[in-house]
């Protein structure tokens, strides 16, 4: 075997490949770079809407429990065991006026009717014993043609029989009106809430019996904070009574399928809590349970409900989706082909809106669509405009 080309077998194909580098190397310092041509970057797409100015209604947003107007706990006005309850006489009952709740025993009470009436007899009969003699006693005296005097015309015994006729009948109307009270009535038209008493139970006088409601009115106290108060008592009268001139309120309850109701408002309560610097307004609402058909569904008393107050207002505004508010409470708008961004003076705000009046020019476009990364006086294309 020849040893001595050994080395070069190895080493040609080095040199080849090294040689091979070197002018691939030459070649590519000796070639032109190819034209780079700057990218060009389209400005953002956007939707607007343009802005009206008018005088919006605001609404002004509470909420609050609804509260029967009167509520009363009936009470007994004597004594006795009770003999008989009324069928309906039962918690979610409506009764009329008047209507009998429980009959108490009469017996004792009958008695002392019958012992007034017999009072009243004998003093009646006393009385016409003591004018008969007073007749006599005059027939008498003018046979001696001498002035009687009232002692022998009997005039005093008269009287004293009178007074005991006046107070036989007292206490007859006394007994009568005992009697009466065995029943204990409905004292109007309304609901029963809670019965206390069961058939066969001994009451006293002021024992309770039962709580009912009226259903004629129902009232929702509504909170109001001073902000709110301040806009809505331009639109009440001098004498902050609002009977002459009532202010819409429009109830609606959070359930599955939402209900509302249509109620006014009644009065402001004149006094701000001091430790949450909060204002009542009493609303008011007719026919709550729907007896006589005047709403589309009953509201009862102790439900939660959300209010709404709309008021009207003179003073010109924009109205904006709160949506629409930047998390600094800012607006973007395009002015030109560029984007501004402004700061709005919120003069009101609601669930759904806020209402501007200063910070925005006339011929501004709010911008209704997403945005990534706004910078004031950029570029912007409009892609169509809302009217």
């Amino acid at each position: 075997m020849n040893t001595k080309n050994l080395p070069w077998r190895f080493i040609w194909p080095i040199l080849i490949l090294a040689f091979a580098a070197i002018v691939f190397k030459i070649l590519q310092m000796q070639a032109t770079p190819p034209e780079q041509k700057p990218l060009e970057h389209a400005p953002p797409l956007v939707a607007t809407e343009q802005l009206n100015k008018q005088a919006w209604p605001f609404a002004i947003d509470s909420q609050a429990i609804v509260q029967a107007k009167q509520s009363t706990i009936v009470s007994s006005e004597i004594s006795g065991k009770i003999n008989k309850i009324a069928t309906q006489f039962d918690a979610g009952f409506f009764l009329e006026k008047d209507t009998i709740l429980i009959e108490v025993s009469e017996s004792n009470y009958l008695a002392d009717v019958k012992s007034a009436k017999a009072n009243l007899s004998l003093a009646q009969a006393n009385l016409k014993e003591e004018l008969a003699r007073g007749d006599v006693a005059k027939i008498e005296w003018q046979a001696y043609s001498e002035q009687a005097s009232d002692l022998a015309l009997r005039k005093p015994q008269i009287a004293a029989q009178t007074a005991n006729v006046e107070f036989a009948k007292a206490q007859l109307e006394r007994a009568e009106r005992e009697l009466a009270r065995t029943k204990i009535r409905m004292p109007y038209t309304g609901l029963v809430v809670e019965r206390k008493i069961s058939l066969g139970d001994y009451v006293t006088t002021g024992f309770a019996v039962a709580k009912v409601i009226a259903t004629d009115v129902a009232e929702i106290r509504l909170p109001l904070t001073l902000a709110q108060y301040q806009k809505l008592k331009p639109n009440l009268p001098q004498t902050n009574a609002v009977q002459i001139a009532p202010i819409s309120v429009e109830l609606s309850n959070n359930l599955a399928q939402p209900q509302s109701w249509i109620a006014e408002l009644d009065r402001i309560e004149q006094v701000v809590e001091s430790d949450t610097q909060i204002i009542y307004a009493v609303a008011k609402i007719y026919d709550p349970y729907n007896l006589a058909n005047t709403h589309l569904s009953p509201l009862a008393v102790g439900q939660f409900v959300k209010a709404q107050i709309t008021i009207e207002q003179s003073t010109q505004s924009f109205r904006i989706s709160r949506s629409l508010l930047t998390p600094r409470q800012q607006l973007l708008v395009v002015n030109g082909d560029k984007l501004r961004i402004r700061t709005p003076n919120i003069i009101h705000q609601d669930q759904n809106y806020i209402y501007v009046d200063k910070g925005l020019e006339a011929d501004d476009l709010l911008v209704i669509s997403a945005l990534s990364k706004p910078v004031d006086g950029m570029r912007i294309r409009v892609a169509k405009e809302v009217k």
